[in-house]
């Protein structure tokens, strides 16, 4: 019976039954227990969790987000007919403003000096019609704008972030399709409710979030609700799902998950690899080609993080062509008919910022080739600050590029920020790397290694035994030769990835899957880069990794 009123019926019965319940001291309450749990939580939230740091945010607790929403919200709704420039830079620009946060995925700082009249437009547009239709024709004005090259590809976040500032009683801060899709299966199965459940299209989010905004505000009893709190609150859901997610799942990722993946150095290694950057906050990979380096400075990434989240990783390639200007900060046209220049930060600021914004988590920018460009060049001064007892705001130093000249501005590098580096040591055109890097640096050999989990990782994907050994054998000769030769030496091994098969493969004829490495990868490497002056002695060595020369 009970289920069949509407919402300010039930808010009349269960206002009853708390108030028989105080009175009595009795457990009456116990008969709406199922209903009222959304809004015990939210009492517990409103009295006992507003003072709490919020997870994202630097230092700030949810009751100064809130009132830093509401002043935002206020701002803008009091001068939607005239809002400067700047304002219109901090909601769509800004990866965090007053709002929320968008991590990746605003709008670079040179498309919005571009489009300022358009967002300024958009956003007029968006606080006078904040509807589901509204969203649809803004999520179709900015594919058109993707589509014609007008504007980089930011992701949804900034427009949906538009819509909670406009209308925080229909759309919340949780910005992510996926992410509400998932809460909406929690809510529904933890507090037995009946929300609707759509797909995670981010067409869909608009009309999701209307859904539960209405559903759970049905189950507060307050007559009155704060839209910019039940907006907050909802991400504070998202964050308690989270937490259970997290209880019943334990660590995301650690090192066993990179034996898992295939990484074959075994637990003590790794375990080695990881508290060198731990300790150094800098660590560089180096070994001859083929022997890993990137998949495992991505995956020790993941694991010093603990998820495999992509958001904290930030891999990068250094090219003879990379400069300070590229990697740090420089002038970059603004495109138009003015022709401007705007200091812009690049890759290596910008995650600085993402880290300072988030302290309690790890990040790390993965670094491809490191000695492939100049490292002391395009690290310019932030060389200096990568040690690691210089990572804290008393060390931090005025950048040659400053945005605002009125402002003494300086940058330090947050001790939450991690540095990984690969370095190919076969590759002749790498430059060489100064002991002022190396100072900086944790460095840590990778050798091939074909032992035993490495041959269970091939027979596990069809390949037999005796073929894998026979496959050892061969790249063993191999490189004894290249390893003796004077010309070439240890730091041109061929690396056990040459023979290592993916994770999601299936090998059926493991001699002709050998047969096509051997005639497409490692014999083009022996005969055009390291013997290509001696090809008798190239193809003797090609011929000799054929599998009938194995006894």
């Amino acid at each position: 019976m009970y289920e069949n009123l509407d919402r300010n019926a039930k808010n009349r019965v269960s206002n009853c039954f708390l108030f028989f319940n105080v009175l009595l001291d009795h457990g009456v309450s116990i008969v709406l227990k199922d209903n009222n749990s959304l809004n015990d939580i939210f009492v517990d939230f409103k009295e006992n969790k507003l003072d709490e740091v919020v997870h994202e945010t630097t230092n700030t607790s949810y009751k100064q987000w809130h009132d830093r929403f509401q002043e935002i919200h206020d701002e803008v709704t009091r001068k939607s007919s005239d809002l400067g420039d700047d304002v219109i830079e901090e909601l769509w620009c800004l990866g965090h403003n007053r709002v929320c946060s968008v991590k990746p995925g605003s709008i670079s700082q040179i498309n919005c000096d571009y489009l300022k009249d358009i967002l300024l437009e958009k956003t007029q547009e968006i606080l006078r019609d904040p509807s589901v239709q509204m969203y649809e024709k803004v999520c179709e004005w900015y594919k058109t704008e993707v589509n014609s090259d007008k504007l980089n590809n930011m992701g949804w976040a900034p427009i949906k972030r538009m819509f909670s500032l406009s209308s925080p009683t229909k759309y919340s801060t949780l910005l992510n399709s996926s992410d509400l899709k998932k809460l909406v299966v929690w809510m529904n199965n933890k507090f037995d409710l009946s929300i609707n459940q759509s797909d995670s299209d981010n067409k869909m989010w608009a009309i999701q979030n209307k859904d539960i905004l209405e559903e759970v505000e049905a189950q507060i009893l307050e007559s009155e609700v704060d839209p910019i709190l039940l907006s907050i609150f909802i991400w504070y859901l998202h964050k308690l799902k989270l937490s259970e997610d997290d209880e019943m799942a334990g660590d995301i990722y650690t090192v066993d998950s990179i034996i898992k993946e295939g990484g074959f150095l075994g637990e003590e290694a790794l375990a080695g690899f990881l508290n060198s950057l731990k300790q150094k906050k800098n660590l560089i990979l180096q070994g001859s080609p083929g022997t890993g380096k990137t998949w495992l400075a991505k995956r020790l990434a993941y694991a010093l993080i603990g998820e495999n989240h992509s958001h904290n990783m930030r891999p990068v390639q250094f090219h003879p062509n990379l400069s300070y200007e590229d990697f740090i900060r420089g002038w970059r046209p603004t495109g138009g008919e003015s022709s401007r220049l705007k200091m812009v930060d690049g890759p290596f600021l910008e995650i600085v910022t993402q880290a300072k914004n988030e302290p309690n988590e790890k990040f790390v920018i993965v670094i491809e080739e490191i000695n492939r460009g100049n490292p002391a060049q395009i690290f310019g001064e932030m060389l200096t600050l990568l040690e690691a007892d210089k990572r804290s705001p008393d060390e931090a130093l005025e950048l040659c590029y400053r945005k605002k000249e009125e402002e003494d501005e300086r940058v330090y590098i947050p001790p939450n920020l991690y540095v990984i580096g690969t370095m190919n040591l076969a590759d002749r055109s790498l430059a060489m790397v100064d002991f002022a890097l190396r100072r900086r640096f944790a460095f840590k050999n990778l050798e091939p290694t074909l032992n035993e989990q490495w041959k269970k990782w091939l027979t596990d994907r069809g390949i037999e035994p005796q073929l894998a050994e026979k496959i050892k054998k061969r790249i063993n000769e191999l490189n004894k030769q290249i390893e003796e030769d004077p010309s070439l030496g240890k730091q041109y091994l061929i690396g056990h990835s040459f023979v290592t098969p993916k994770a999601d493969d299936q090998i059926e004829n493991g001699s002709e899957w050998y047969r096509q490495i051997v005639e497409t990868e490692i014999a083009p490497t022996l005969d055009n880069e390291y013997w290509f002056d001696n090809p008798a002695r190239a193809k003797t060595a090609i011929d000799a990794l054929s599998l009938e020369n194995v006894a």
